[in-house]
C-alpha cells in the first residue's frame, strides 16, 4: 500500500472555515471526508466508517481535492453523471 499524500497546512485550516460555510449535505460531506484525512490522519475505510459514506466516494473526493483542489469538493457531487461547471457568482461566494 503507497503512503497518503500530505495535506498542506494552509489547507487544513481551508477545510476547517469552509466546513462552517457549506451549506448542503452533499458539500458537507464531501468536505467532511478530506477534513477528516487531513485532521485525524485517518484513512478512506475508517472515514467511511465514520460518516456513513462508502468508500469509493471518500476515494473520489480525495481523488479530486488532490487533483483540482478545494474548491472541487464544493457543489459537484453529480460529477459521474454531468461535468461540472462552477459559475463564477458561487465560487466567490463560496470562498470569500
Amino acid at each position: 500500500m503507497r503512503p497518503a499524500k500530505p495535506i498542506k497546512e494552509e489547507d487544513k485550516k481551508s477545510l476547517e472555515g469552509l466546513l462552517q460555510k457549506v451549506r448542503s449535505k452533499p458539500d458537507f460531506q464531501s468536505v467532511q471526508s478530506v477534513w477528516l484525512r487531513a485532521a485525524f490522519n485517518m484513512t478512506a475505510p475508517e472515514i467511511s466508517k465514520a460518516t456513513g459514506l462508502k468508500q469509493s466516494t471518500v476515494n473520489i473526493n480525495n481523488f479530486h481535492y488532490f487533483s483540482e483542489g478545494i474548491s472541487s469538493l464544493i457543489g459537484c457531487w453529480k460529477r459521474r453523471k454531468t461535468q461540472c461547471k462552477f459559475n463564477k457568482g458561487r465560487r466567490e461566494r463560496t470562498f470569500a
